[in-house]
């Protein structure tokens, strides 16, 4: 019994691996490329973190196109910072925003994987939303599916290719590459090169 029980897990590890490598291999983003060159304004911001320290952010004019990379060691706000930065952004009707938080838990909700893709993606119909997500190598019976039941990696590889779908002018990412096996997070810094928001 043991030996057949170890057989079967060895053969369940490797229909896994098997499905985590077509999608790995199939994980390329197209951004769009009709977003209008503009400025705009982010504000300063001041907040407090966990630990009682206050930060002070300065505001800065920036232009689509432009990369901006928030760093820092670990504990001292980003995160928290890139969530005022977001909230105040969104306060600005006529600017188009996207946004992946830094941990897939916020990325859970009970709502099918295609329903949570049209949430973010720019108008698309069911059809046009499957086929996209068919293209990064899910299965169609894995669009049906609740995003909760998704693992960490595939939930961020459905949120970044809603990302990429849409015509945001502003795209904040919090840590886009945790949770990516090493091919998708080559092809993630790659597409990234060619965003023009």
């Amino acid at each position: 019994v043991k030996s057949r029980r170890k057989r079967l897990e060895h053969l369940q590890s490797s229909l896994e691996w098997r499905k985590e490598r077509k999608q790995a291999q199939a994980f390329k983003l197209a951004f769009v490329s009709t977003i209008e060159r503009r400025s705009f304004i982010i504000p300063s911001l001041k907040f407090t973190t966990d630990f009682g320290l206050t930060v002070e952010c300065r505001g800065l004019t920036a232009r689509t196109g432009n990369t901006i990379a928030i760093i820092g060691h670990n504990g001292i706000g980003k995160s928290l910072y890139i969530k005022a930065l977001v909230g105040e952004l969104s306060k600005v009707e006529s600017l188009k925003i996207g946004y992946l938080p830094q941990s897939p838990d916020d990325l859970i909700s009970d709502v099918p994987v295609v329903e949570y893709f049209r949430n973010i993606a720019m108008p698309c119909t069911e059809d046009e939303a499957i086929g996209m997500i068919k293209s990064k190598g899910f299965h169609i019976d894995e669009a049906r599916k609740p995003m909760k039941l998704l693992s960490p990696g595939e939930r961020l590889k459905i949120h970044l290719t809603a990302l990429a779908y849409s015509d945001y002018e502003i795209i904040i990412l919090d840590e886009p590459t945790n949770h990516l096996d090493i091919d998708a997070l080559g092809n993630v810094e790659e597409s990234l090169k060619d965003y023009n928001g």
